[in-house]
């Protein structure tokens, strides 16, 4: 909520030029308030997360022997040669 926001900038105004209410006005202006309070979610979250993990140990498995996908060299495109995609050239009359 808004007064946990404004405790966390009141820490940020202490020792500075500015008051907590001044900061929180420019924040609120520009938008990082907003920012500031999901981030203070985020860490909230977090912390109850690491808080109440439960360790659970993992049955061991035997892996499973995957074999690579058959693909035609002449439909698929490296992905170095797409820029970073995923393309085909599929159907593609330009090359």
């Amino acid at each position: 909520n808004d007064e946990v926001v404004m405790h966390e900038i009141e820490h940020m105004a202490e020792g500075g030029e500015r008051s907590a209410d001044q900061i929180a006005d420019m924040m609120r202006a520009n938008g990082t308030f907003t920012l500031l309070k999901e981030e203070i979610a985020r860490q909230k979250a977090l912390d109850y997360l690491v808080e109440n993990a439960v360790a659970v140990e993992m049955p061991e498995e035997e892996p499973e022997d995957v074999e690579p996908a058959d693909v035609d060299s002449d439909e698929a495109v490296a992905v170095a040669e797409v820029g970073g995609g995923t393309e085909t050239n599929e159907g593609d009359d330009k090359q």
